[in-house]
């Protein structure tokens, strides 16, 4: 099969020096105990920044993905995402075009069936070759998903995965279709920019922002 190189798609962005330091959501997140846990803001909230420092602080090792429109299609987003979590677990390998053929032939289902099925090879073959060991599954940028198949997949995976592996996921709007149903059993998180927000800023980090701003640190249109 051919390989999707390394890109911006799959590589953790470097912390921003003008972020605040959301010490308080990040222990929120860390001990939610959520197999599921969403970030769901309009743009400038600093979600990806929340998420990145999230996963400097996780013993976990993170796999980062950045979703964007070309993920729309089920077998693009398996080949670049397979290739994002190659890079991040030792030994893992997974063929998706070899399981979508398999499952194909030995299971005649619904699309929906079907792609589910997939997202649970997924899962179980993570859980193989990660053991007990921990691990973070970042995905960045979930409003640009509109594809009932991904969301198919991202259900399977998600309702199969081991207890040491977690998903972090961003959203500038709604919150993923597939999420809505682990959301109704209690297996979900959810902090939003909403009214009232779940991504509030403390009196300590507006102070935090203001010396920095003060002493130039935080530069002109710098995002919390």
């Amino acid at each position: 099969m051919k390989r999707i190189r390394r890109n911006a798609k799959t590589i953790r962005p470097e912390p921003a020096e003008y972020f605040l330091p959301r010490e308080g959501l990040v222990q929120k997140l860390s001990r939610s105990g959520k197999k599921l846990m969403i970030l769901s803001a309009p743009s400038g909230y600093g979600k990806t920044a929340l998420m990145e420092l999230y996963a400097r602080s996780s013993e976990a090792p993170s796999v980062w993905y950045r979703l964007d429109g070309n993920d729309n299609t089920a077998s693009l987003f398996l080949e670049s995402f397979t290739v994002s979590l190659e890079a991040a677990v030792s030994g893992f390998s997974w063929n998706p075009e070899q399981v979508q053929r398999v499952q194909g032939l030995e299971h005649p289902l619904e699309e929906d069936d079907f792609y589910q099925r997939i997202g649970r090879e997924l899962a179980y073959t993570l859980k193989r070759d990660l053991g007990d060991d921990p691990l973070d599954l970042m995905l960045d940028d979930s409003q640009t998903l509109d594809s009932r198949p991904v969301f198919s997949i991202l259900s399977g995976l998600t309702d199969a995965l081991p207890g040491n592996v977690r998903i972090l996921i961003s959203t500038r709007g709604r919150i993923p279709g597939f999420a809505l149903r682990f959301l109704a059993a209690g297996e979900a998180l959810v902090l939003s920019g909403g009214d009232p927000p779940a991504l509030p800023v403390s009196e300590g980090e507006r102070k935090f922002f203001g010396q920095r701003l003060c002493t130039g640190a935080l530069p002109p249109g710098g995002r919390l």
